[in-house]
């Protein structure tokens, strides 16, 4: 399995960018190896949703199915 660990700045909340960030519909708003990402179900973000992301590999568009495996945990500050 592939792990992937960027690190990027932000003047959002943590709580809020954490959010965004793990709704991977927004994926091809910050990934510019991302062409498209869109939700495959209509269920609250929790465990089991889906997401369906275009990554563009060496001139090619390669689907990629991720499915959120953890529901999240929000931290109080």
């Amino acid at each position: 399995m592939a792990h992937y660990a960027p690190t990027m700045t932000s003047h959002g909340l943590p709580a809020e960018v954490f959010e965004y960030l793990a709704d991977l519909s927004s994926t091809a708003e910050w990934d510019p190896g991302a062409s498209e990402a869109r939700r495959l179900d209509a269920d609250p973000l929790r465990a089991g949703a889906r997401f369906r992301v275009l990554a563009d590999f060496l001139g090619r568009r390669i689907p990629l199915e991720y499915r959120t495996v953890r529901d999240l945990v929000r931290r109080s500050a």
